[in-house]
C-alpha cells in the first residue's frame, strides 16, 4: 500500500516516516482546516456608554433652547416696559381705550372706542371731576383721566407707568384693574393694528367739556341760539347727540339750526348749513370750516361774561348719551 507526500505528491511506502524525495514528514497530517476568526464584539458597557453620551448630548441641547427662550423672554419684557414707560398720558389713555374694549362690554367705554376710531378723542386729566353728574375724586397721589367727557382712568402720579395701575371706570362704577405692561402684552398680541390707528390721532387735552366745544361750534355761525337752547330744555327735547363721528348740536326743526363738529387735535371741524344767499333753506350749501378750540375760546370764552353765558347754555344742553 503507498501513499503519497503531501508535499511533493510522490509517492512513498505506506510504511514511511518520511519522503524519500522532498524529506516530508509524512507522519502528520497538515492541518488543512483554517481556525475560525472570531470578530470583536461591543461589550454591554461600550453600549451604555455610548447611550448615556446620546442622553447627555440631548439634554445640553435642550438646556441650551430652554435657555435661549427665557433670555429672550427676559430680554421682549425688559422692551415692554420700556415702552410703557415712555408712553405719554395721552398713549396710555389710547392703551386704556383699546385694552378696555377687548376685555369689558361696556356702553359707555364702546362708545368712546368707536369715537376714536372714527378720529374724536379728547382726553382731560383732573383730580376732581364731575362726570355727567357724578363726582369723581382722585385718590391721594394719583390723578383721573377724563377721555370725552364719558369714562375715566386713573394712575398713580409718582410712580413709573409699569409701577402703577390703571383704575378703569365708566364714571359709575370700577370695572377692573389692570397693570399697564400687562394691557400692553394683550393689545400688543390681539389689537395692536387698533392701538396704531387710535394712537394716530391726536389728542386735545383741555379743560372744555363736549358741551362747553357744542356752544362754541353753533356761536361761531349763529350769533343768537339762546332761546333755542333754553326752549329745548324747558321741552327735555335732545339737542346734542353723537353720530357717525361727529357731535350734533339740533336746536331748531330744520337743517339750518343744525351744528355737526369734532375734534382733530385743537382743531374743530364745524359743519353747518349757510343760508346766506340761498332762496330758501332747502338750498342752503353745507359748510365746513376749521377752527382751533384756543381761537374759539379766546373769541367766546374771556370775559367773566362770556364764561358764565357760555356755562349757562351748556349745562342746559339735553344729550343723548354721549
Amino acid at each position: 500500500m503507498t501513499k503519497f507526500c503531501p508535499n511533493c505528491g510522490k509517492k512513498s511506502d505506506a510504511n514511511a516516516k518520511f519522503c524519500p524525495y522532498c524529506g516530508q514528514n509524512l507522519t502528520h497530517k497538515k492541518e488543512t482546516s483554517q481556525s475560525s476568526i472570531s470578530l470583536p464584539t461591543r461589550s454591554s458597557k461600550s453600549r451604555t456608554h455610548d447611550s448615556k453620551r446620546w442622553w447627555i448630548l440631548l439634554v445640553s441641547v435642550i438646556i441650551l433652547v430652554i435657555g435661549g427662550v427665557f433670555t429672550y423672554k427676559l430680554y421682549e419684557n425688559k422692551q415692554q416696559i420700556t415702552a410703557v414707560n415712555k408712553m405719554p398720558k395721552k398713549k396710555l389713555a389710547d392703551l386704556t381705550i383699546v385694552y378696555t374694549h377687548q376685555h369689558y362690554n361696556n356702553p359707555s367705554w364702546n362708545k368712546v372706542y368707536h369715537q376714536a376710531m372714527n378720529g374724536n378723542l379728547m382726553v382731560q386729566r383732573h383730580t376732581h371731576y364731575n362726570l355727567n353728574g357724578v363726582n369723581i375724586a382722585a385718590q391721594k397721589g394719583h390723578y383721573i383721566y377724563v377721555i370725552n367727557n364719558k369714562v375715566v382712568f386713573s394712575t398713580n402720579k409718582n410712580k413709573a407707568n409699569s409701577d402703577s395701575t390703571l383704575t378703569i371706570s365708566d364714571g359709575k362704577k370700577v370695572l377692573g384693574t389692570v397693570n399697564p405692561v400687562t394691557a400692553y402684552k394683550e393689545v400688543k398680541k390681539k389689537n395692536w393694528n387698533e392701538f396704531q390707528k387710535v394712537d394716530n390721532i391726536k389728542s386735545f387735552n383741555s379743560n372744555f367739556s363736549i358741551r362747553q366745544l357744542a356752544i362754541f361750534a353753533a356761536l361761531s355761525h349763529s350769533a343768537d341760539i339762546e332761546q333755542d337752547v333754553n326752549f329745548n330744555y324747558k321741552n327735555n327735547t335732545q339737542d346734542l347727540k353723537y353720530e357717525k363721528g361727529y357731535y350734533i348740536l339740533q336746536l331748531g326743526g330744520d337743517g339750518v339750526s343744525q351744528t355737526q363738529f369734532k375734534l382733530n387735535g385743537d382743531e374743530l371741524i364745524i359743519k353747518y348749513l349757510d343760508p346766506i344767499g340761498a332762496k330758501d333753506n332747502a338750498d342752503a350749501p353745507q359748510k365746513t370750516i376749521h377752527v382751533t378750540v384756543s381761537d374759539l375760546a379766546e373769541k367766546y370764552y374771556q370775559t367773566s361774561e362770556q364764561k358764565a353765558y357760555v356755562d349757562k347754555l351748556a349745562k342746559k344742553l339735553v344729550t343723548q348719551e354721549i
